[in-house]
C-alpha cells in the first residue's frame, strides 16, 4: 500500500512540478442540517403534540384523557474510519528529491501534511457524496455509504412504514418540471406555504426545472435578490444539493433558521473533527482516521416529499 504514482511522468525527478490535488465535494452542510456536537450516545429528539380539539362552551366538563402526547425519534451517530499508510522510502528518488525537505506545493507544505490534508478532504467528500443522502447503515459494510442511514434512506423507510405519505408528481422531465414542482407545492399544507419553505432537490432535477422554465418564460431561472432560487408567486425556493445525487425526490421543509432546535433535519457529529491515530511501524506510518456521523428527521409531520426516488 504505497502511493500510486504510476500515472505521473518520471520527468518529475528532473524538472520538478506542482502536485495538483484531486478535486472533492465540499463538506458544506451547515445550511442543510441542525448540528449536534459531541454526539457520544444516541440522542432523543422529542416532539410534543396536543390531543383533542376546541369545542363550544358548556358548563359540563369534557376531560377525556386528552393529555399532552410526547413522541420521539432517535439520532444515533456511527463511527466511520479510513485506514491507510505512507511509505516515504518508495518516494525517495521521485517526490522527496523534487525539492528540499520534500516540500512540494507553492505554499511549501511538508509532504506528509499535504497527503493528510488530501485524505481529510476526500474523507468528508465521500461522506457528502455517498452517505448523507443515500447511506444505508451496515456494520459489516466496506464503503462510505454503509456508515449510517442517509436522509433519502430515512424518507424511503418512513414511506414504506406508511408514517410519511408522498405527494404524487409522477416522473419529472425537462418538458414538465415546472409544472411538477408546482403540483408538489400545491400538495403542501397551508401552514407551510404561509410560513415559507425550501425544497431540496438534485442538480439533475434543478437542470430540468431551469430548462422548462426557459421554455415557459423565454428567460432563465435566476437567483433572486436574496440569493435564493425563489419560486414564482410562492413563499418557497429551490435548493439543489450534491448529496441528493441524481435523485428525482423533492424534499420540502419549513424555512426556519438551521440553527433553531425546531429545524427538522438533524445531524450528529463530533465537532466536525476527524480523529487521527498515527502509528509508526518500522519506517512506515500507519494512519487511522475516524469520524462519527448520524442523520435523523425530528418530525415526520414537518417534512413533505414527492413519490419519486
Amino acid at each position: 500500500m504505497t502511493p500510486d504514482v504510476s500515472a505521473l511522468t518520471t520527468a518529475f525527478v528532473q524538472f520538478g512540478g506542482d502536485v495538483v490535488r484531486k478535486k472533492t465535494s465540499q463538506w458544506d452542510l451547515q445550511n442543510d442540517f441542525f448540528f449536534h456536537r459531541n454526539v457520544t450516545a444516541p440522542q432523543v429528539l422529542p416532539k410534543l403534540a396536543a390531543q383533542g380539539n376546541p369545542r363550544p362552551y358548556r358548563d359540563t366538563e369534557d376531560f377525556t384523557g386528552n393529555d399532552p402526547v410526547f413522541t420521539d425519534r432517535t439520532l444515533t451517530a456511527y463511527v466511520g474510519k479510513w485506514d491507510f499508510q505512507m511509505s516515504y522510502e518508495s518516494l525517495r528518488n521521485t517526490y522527496l528529491s523534487a525539492s528540499k525537505n520534500g516540500k512540494l506545493d507553492p505554499s511549501s507544505t511538508p509532504l506528509h501534511q499535504y497527503i493528510l490534508e488530501q485524505y481529510t478532504n476526500e474523507f468528508f467528500s465521500q461522506l457528502y457524496d455517498n452517505t448523507v443522502g443515500l447511506g444505508v447503515y451496515n456494520s459489516s459494510g466496506t464503503t462510505a455509504a454503509a456508515i449510517c442511514d442517509g436522509l433519502r434512506t430515512l424518507i424511503a423507510a418512513a414511506i414504506t412504514a406508511t408514517t410519511l405519505t408522498p405527494i404524487t408528481t409522477g416522473a419529472i422531465a425537462s418538458t414538465d418540471a415546472v409544472t411538477k414542482v408546482e403540483t408538489f407545492v400545491t400538495g403542501l399544507p397551508a401552514w407551510m406555504r404561509q410560513k415559507g419553505f425550501k425544497i431540496f432537490c438534485s442538480y439533475a432535477i434543478f437542470d430540468k426545472y431551469k430548462a422548462h422554465y426557459r421554455t415557459l418564460n423565454a428567460f432563465g431561472f435566476q437567483r433572486s435578490e436574496n440569493g435564493r432560487y425563489q419560486l414564482d408567486g410562492i413563499k418557497g425556493y429551490m435548493e439543489p444539493r450534491g448529496w441528493m445525487g441524481t435523485s428525482s425526490r423533492l424534499i420540502a421543509v419549513p424555512d426556519v433558521p438551521v440553527t433553531d432546535a425546531n429545524y427538522n433535519l438533524h445531524m450528529g457529529t463530533n465537532d466536525e473533527a476527524i480523529m487521527v491515530y498515527p502509528t509508526v511501524n518500522l519506517n512506515i506510518i500507519k494512519m487511522r482516521y475516524m469520524y462519527p456521523l448520524g442523520i435523523q428527521i425530528a418530525d415526520l409531520a414537518g417534512i413533505f416529499v414527492n413519490d419519486q426516488t
